[in-house]
């Protein structure tokens, strides 16, 4: 059996246990995938800003190194 099946499975019977032990409690909570805790969305935040800080300075060093380039084919 391949990983993908015993890990869809798992996710399964892990999600059918908290069904019943939602409804054994009576608490009739539903989750909502569209909100996130104000933690993740800061991180998400920082991860998003780091990687176009990244960015920035590789289109930076790609520009001067053309730049480079054309000054020494000028010569």
């Amino acid at each position: 059996m391949s990983i993908q099946k015993k890990s869809l499975i798992s996710t399964l019977n892990t999600t059918k246990k908290a069904n019943v032990a939602r409804e054994s409690t009576g608490l009739n909570v539903s989750m909502t995938p569209g909100k996130r805790s104000p933690v993740k969305r800061v991180a998400a935040q920082k991860s998003t800003s780091t990687k176009k800080a990244a960015a920035q300075k590789s289109a930076s060093t790609k520009k001067a190194a053309v730049k480079r380039l054309a000054a020494v084919k000028m010569q």
